[in-house]
């Protein structure tokens, strides 16, 4: 048995050299942390409240890519520094298409929304 199993069960395992027999393994405290998400332009981790959130909307049987400030908008949604710097580079590497995992017809014009929150510097509630 892994490690990794014995704290899943909460038990330490007899004979893998613990213990003899059934003991409660402590629990540790779950640290308060946020969910991490990646950066779709420069692919750096950040905390989910240090980038803004964007959708593909069906708009008249196409995609448009719009941004999410308050992460209510249903559907897949893709992380973005509020830098102007990973917006550019998530346009040169067209990886909205795939991060929102939508057909190759969408139209990014809505991206410029986006460029308007970046260049706001806008802060997310």
């Amino acid at each position: 048995m892994k490690p990794s199993d014995r704290q899943r069960s909460g038990f330490a395992v007899p004979g893998d050299g613990s213990v003899d027999g059934p003991v409660p393994v402590q629990e540790l405290p779950a640290a308060a942390t946020e969910p991490i998400r990646t950066c779709v332009g420069c692919r750096r981790r950040a905390g989910r409240g240090d980038l803004l959130r964007v959708v593909a909307v069906l708009v008249d049987g196409g995609y448009v890519v719009r941004p999410d400030p308050r992460r209510q908008l249903p559907g897949r949604g893709a992380w973005l520094h509020p830098d102007p710097a990973c917006l550019e580079q998530a346009r040169r590497r067209r990886a909205f298409g795939r991060a929102l995992r939508v057909a190759d017809r969408r139209d990014l014009s809505a991206v410029d929304a986006i460029d308007a929150f970046v260049e706001a510097g806008i802060q997310q509630p």
